[in-house]
């Protein structure tokens, strides 16, 4: 009898302690949100037919996670997008990343590799801002933090295709 009483003694401690529980985006920070953002100097375009591949990673127990990522956007014949980014620039080129499941306090450094790929002759001069949003809570009660990498300066071509932050 004793036996039985602890069982089910044991038994609705684990329910209603299972159920108080609150999921872990109500917890923690989970990254909702990644975009890109690239920026032009004076004197420099991307050609309509070259595309652009972002990876934004970061190490965890000494192993390389992608955070968010696109592949191949930025070209046309996309109809969602112009593929040519125009000088001067007078604003960003601006694109959303699709986003794999992380928690705020699993990322450290972010770690960004960008490719083109020409179609051709291409040398594309640019800078870049990566916007990583993650959230807790919902509705009223939703907070949001914000992590970003900015980088300038950057130039690659049809013989150079690859940058990594």
């Amino acid at each position: 009898m004793l036996v039985r009483i602890a069982l089910l003694t044991l038994a609705v401690i684990v329910f209603f302690a299972s159920s108080v529980t609150p999921c872990i985006a109500d917890r923690e920070y989970t990254l909702s949100s990644a975009s890109i953002a690239f920026s032009l100097p004076k004197g420099d375009d991307k050609d309509n037919d070259t595309s652009v591949s972002v990876y934004v990673k970061t190490m965890i127990d000494e192993e390389y996670y992608t955070l968010a990522s696109r592949a191949n956007f930025a070209a046309t014949p996309n109809p969602d997008e112009s593929g040519t980014w125009e000088d001067p620039s007078p604003h960003d080129y601006v694109y959303d990343l699709n986003v794999n499941s992380f928690s705020y306090s699993q990322v450290g450094a972010l770690y960004t590799k960008i490719r083109i790929s020409p179609n051709g002759n291409d040398t594309v001069k640019f800078g870049y801002t990566v916007t990583l949003k993650f959230t807790k809570g919902s509705g009223k009660n939703k907070k949001t933090k914000t992590m970003t990498q900015t980088r300038s300066g950057i130039e690659l071509s049809e013989s150079n295709t690859t940058y990594n932050s």
